[in-house]
């Protein structure tokens, strides 16, 4: 079964909610059992967005300035990149679009952004 940011949110106990995650974030994991996620971004933002925030729950305190841990961004990047892509179907659709890596993101439903990460890690 493919990895559902959601349903692994309701599982950890998290609740997700729409909201200012401060400047220049999509989201931001608040604790308490709160992961915060701006309003207004696209199904594939908002659900990529869950799934990095989910990592940080998992894996990090609350609110510490993310930009001041590069490594934690990274990991969860990763983490999620991970979870929402699934080998079998990178491997086929990259043959389907080999030179337009914009289709191959939407046709995962990942950002651009994570695709890069998961080639960065995945791929010789």
């Amino acid at each position: 079964m493919p990895y559902d940011p959601w349903i692994h949110a309701d599982q950890l106990g998290l609740h997700v909610i729409e909201g200012n995650p401060g400047k220049g974030n999509r989201g931001l994991w608040a604790g308490n059992g709160i992961i915060i996620i701006r309003p207004g971004l696209t199904c594939i933002q908002f659900r990529c967005t869950l799934a990095h925030e989910i990592v940080h729950a998992e894996y990090d305190p609350p609110i510490i300035p993310r930009h001041l841990s590069p490594k934690a961004e990274a990991k969860a990047d990763r983490i999620a990149a991970e979870r929402l892509i699934d080998r079998k179907e990178f491997s086929r659709l990259a043959e389907m679009y080999p030179d337009n890596p914009a289709q191959l993101a939407f046709e995962l439903g990942v950002t651009p952004k994570l695709l890069d990460t998961f080639i960065k890690h995945h791929t010789p």
